[in-house]
């Protein structure tokens, strides 16, 4: 995995000549790999064996895992199954499905329904679903693409057929997952050894788990940390934006690598880091609230710090920059949201969009050689209680800068669907502009 492999199939005629296949199966790229050996290559030449499928049924379909989203599951015909995107506590809203088959799945090619899709955004985001294609996996690390779908507007359905699956447990999403108590506890259990990370807990969330934060400098460096630049970075208030996790994830890679500009940032610089401000949406599979049902970008109080106005996590959040910011400057608030197309930049009305800010642009698109992002900085007309407005309402006036980022969920700007890999990529390239922009 992660390599080219080479399938060999001899003895194809008298002449015995060897066929070679090259299946790029870099995790989480094409959808190629097994599978397409399986289902295209192995019965075209008759190399490998088949099997009759095991039925499937609706009951075979569940939710009930870290992070799942889907209820309601149906069987509609004996290839074709439903099921409806679940929306948060006293909600309407929706998105994001993350569904598991338990058993059957092996030599089925199910087409699967998933229905409120998008619930009130559909008028908004509807045009962007119109080339979606889910993703699958039998490990919950290794992710393909199925081969087609499609959605309705109208009905808010999105259709997609399944491969013909070759193991029977297999896991369905559209994002790639960034998964809680397994890909998060490893990174933070790597990162919070690093001697360069200061490691913090800052508070605790409804469901007590904790709210966790990561300081990265160079505390050797000749350079005092209080005159040092501040970047504070923050990632999904909307739990189930997870390409917004991978992002922010890339940001904290590439702080603690060996890359020339990494280490001058260290040298100048202080980020201060947390992947999630809602660790319980997270973990429920909500899409932009947590247990209690808030959204979680419409919480912030442009004032400062408020318990009895703001929820746990925001507050935690929220408290922990007043704190800091009491004594030590914060030069940037860069907030990660993630999308359905496209990667954008956003600026709050209130913050002038001067020179500075085409020239950030201009940086931005010398860095952004994949053509990820797009090519403007719009305007945030969101309301004041989101993060990036509130920050600038209260600290724009002693210099403070405050941007959020929307990630593309399912496609780049330059159209192509987002990998794990170029999520982070995206990261990288967010905070090496802004780091040639205010540090040059």
């Amino acid at each position: 995995y992660g390599t080219r492999h080479t399938a060999y199939a001899p003895q194809l005629t008298s002449t015995n000549p060897r066929w070679t296949f090259y299946l790029d199966q870099t995790p989480g790229m094409h959808g190629m790999g097994v599978d397409t050996l399986t289902n295209i290559i192995g019965p075209v030449f008759g190399i490998l064996p088949t099997t009759s499928p095991s039925v499937l049924n609706a009951s075979d379909f569940t939710s009930d895992f870290e992070m799942g989203n889907g209820i309601n599951f149906i069987k509609l015909s004996p290839t074709t199954f439903q099921f409806d995107v679940e929306s948060d506590p006293g909600q309407t809203w929706t998105a994001d499905f993350y569904v598991k088959i338990n058993q059957h799945a092996k030599n089925n090619a199910p087409i699967i329904k998933a229905r409120n899709r998008w619930g009130i955004y559909v008028p908004y985001i509807y045009e962007h679903t119109a080339n979606v294609r889910p993703i699958y996996s039998y490990d919950q690390v290794n992710w393909f693409r199925v081969p087609s779908a499609s959605y309705d507007s109208v009905s808010d359905v999105l259709t997609f057929q399944a491969p013909t699956f070759t193991q029977d447990t297999v896991w369905l999403a559209l994002q790639f997952p960034y998964h809680y108590s397994t890909d998060y506890a490893s990174d933070r259990a790597r990162w919070s050894s690093n001697p360069l990370v200061a490691f913090s807990v800052i508070g605790k969330s409804i469901q007590n788990r904790n709210i966790e934060l990561f300081t990265i400098t160079n505390s050797s460096s000749t350079l005092p940390e209080s005159t040092k630049k501040v970047f504070y970075v923050t990632g999904t208030n909307h739990p189930i934006e997870w390409n917004a996790m991978w992002r922010v994830r890339g940001i904290i890679e590439w702080a603690l690598s060996n890359d020339p500009e990494a280490i001058r940032f260290r040298d100048t610089s202080i980020l201060k880091a947390t992947l999630t401000k809602n660790p319980d949406g997270w973990v429920n599979g909500y899409f932009r609230t947590n247990v209690a049902g808030k959204d979680m970008n419409r919480d912030w109080q442009s004032t400062g710090a408020n318990a009895a106005l703001e929820q746990p996590e925001t507050y935690a959040v929220h408290h922990d920059i007043d704190t800091y910011a009491a004594t030590h400057p914060i030069t940037l608030f860069l907030d990660s949201h993630t999308g359905e197309s496209g990667d954008m930049l956003f600026r709050p009305v209130a913050m002038p969009n001067d020179a500075s800010i085409a020239a950030l642009n201009t940086i931005l698109k010398s860095l952004d050689t994949p053509n990820y992002i797009q090519d403007s900085i719009f305007d945030d007309i969101f309301p004041l209680t989101t993060f990036s407005n509130a920050m600038y309402e209260q600290y724009g006036s002693a210099g403070s800068r405050s941007f959020f980022m929307e990630n593309g969920g399912l496609r780049h700007n330059n159209g192509n669907f987002v990998t794990k890999e170029s999520a982070q990529e995206v990261g990288k390239i967010f905070i090496k502009a802004f780091f040639k922009w205010l540090v040059p």
